[in-house]
């Protein structure tokens, strides 16, 4: 007796349907995310040029710390002995530190890094075995182009099972 074994399918136009409607979304979804991430990147360009500024100052605020501070003498003399002549040295040394919380009072607060947008999950690579997979954005994209080539009425269940997980 011989097993017969069932065999769903489902018609190629209704699963290309409901892949053009998540693509679609997907698309309004990365075209918000690519316009968040013009502007971030726009936001840090602005920071690192603050960043820039506020540090280009703080050499100017030591130097003036430098002068107002006490110098520190001291003269030192070695002899060898009462044939040689003896070595004299003078040090001054000037000890200045800083903390950030008084460059802040001084020069004013440390520009903020502004924080990028979240990028959607379906825009990431996914990893394989031995390489990367395409991102699930560009999976759909193929799958589309794909059901637009075929000329077969109907899909089998096991390629819709692997679409739902995209829908």
């Amino acid at each position: 007796m011989a097993t017969k074994t069932n065999t769903l399918k489902v018609r190629r136009i209704d699963l290309l349907e409901q892949l053009e409607e998540r693509f679609a979304s997907m698309t309004i979804e990365k075209e918000k995310y690519e316009k968040q991430h013009a502007l971030y990147k726009a936001a840090c360009d602005k920071y690192f040029k603050d960043i820039e500024a506020w540090e280009a100052r703080i050499p100017t605020f030591l130097e003036g710390v430098v002068r107002g501070s006490e110098i520190d003498f001291s003269h030192r003399t070695t002899r060898y002995n009462r044939y040689y002549s003896s070595e004299e040295s003078w040090t001054a040394s000037i000890n200045v530190s800083v903390t950030r919380e008084e460059l802040e009072k001084r020069l004013g607060p440390v520009p903020e890094q502004p924080e990028g947008p979240d990028k959607p999950s379906f825009l990431c690579e996914r990893g394989g075995y031995k390489h990367d997979q395409p991102s699930l954005y560009q999976s759909v994209y193929q799958a589309i182009q794909l059901l637009h080539m075929s000329d077969d009425e109907t899909v089998s269940a096991s390629m819709y099972q692997l679409a739902l997980e995209v829908l």
